[in-house]
């Protein structure tokens, strides 16, 4: 589960979304987060392993309960063995640096703490971390926005695509990121305009591999969430983004 659900401070919700000090705490986070160095080869493999490995383990998934069983059905109709290859198509090769991403940054990983007046954040769940293409984590979190993981009724989670933060918003996040590298002016836009180019690719790569585990875990989990409709709901979510964005 996620560990806002558990942990005695308030997460991250999206009425504080918007809220400069917050989210410039978090591009501050991200950046230092991304200049670590770790002792293991230094290679962005990881993405394409996890959506094979997700998606390998999906196409094996079956379920006698009659009801599972339609809306695999109904998610299999999406074409996601030849959706794969086209998602790999536009996300890759990727000439986006790499660096030592969170890899799992969103909502539910990101505590706020302190008092109204002096806010600041704790990013937990980083047990996913590896080296990856840096604009991963943007397009990850950036997708996540639109998932909220607080609603008490089945399927245990709602889907809202107007709470994805606005262009702005995601220009307003990177710009704040990139004044930490200590780049020259015109070299800092270069990334700038590369990490919110790359990171709308990677919004679907986030929601692609989203609907390939929540079919994994419909099978595996004992957990009483809506996998099934998550899986569902990220892959429509998937669509959208590639449709709109002319992807």
């Amino acid at each position: 589960g996620c560990p806002s659900l558990f942990l005695g401070k308030q997460w991250y919700q999206r009425r504080v979304r918007g809220k400069a000090e917050v989210s410039n705490h978090l591009a501050d986070f991200l950046s230092d987060y991304h200049k670590m160095v770790m002792p293991f080869g230094k290679k962005a493999g990881r993405l394409e392993q996890m959506l094979d490995h997700y998606h390998s383990m999906a196409l094996s998934v079956e379920f006698e309960d009659e009801d599972k069983a339609k809306m695999l059905k109904k998610i299999i109709r999406y074409n996601i063995d030849e959706e794969l290859e086209t998602l790999k198509d536009i996300c890759f090769p990727c000439h986006d640096e790499v660096v030592f991403c969170h890899n799992n940054l969103s909502e539910g990983n990101i505590l706020l703490c302190g008092h109204k007046d002096d806010r600041r954040i704790q990013v937990v769940g980083s047990d996913l971390s590896s080296y990856n293409y840096r604009s991963y984590d943007f397009g990850h979190f950036f997708a996540s926005m639109q998932f909220d993981f607080g609603s008490s009724k089945y399927p245990y989670f709602e889907r809202d695509r107007s709470k994805i933060p606005t262009e702005q918003e995601r220009r307003e996040f990177i710009i704040r990121y990139s004044r930490r590298l200590n780049l020259a002016v015109a070299q800092q836009k270069i990334v700038e305009d590369k990490i919110y180019e790359y990171s709308e690719k990677f919004m679907l790569a986030s929601l692609f591999l989203r609907g390939l585990w929540g079919i994994v875990q419909a099978d595996v989990s004992e957990l009483q969430f809506g996998y099934l409709d998550y899986a569902l709901a990220s892959f429509q979510a998937y669509f959208e983004h590639k449709i709109l964005n002319d992807l």
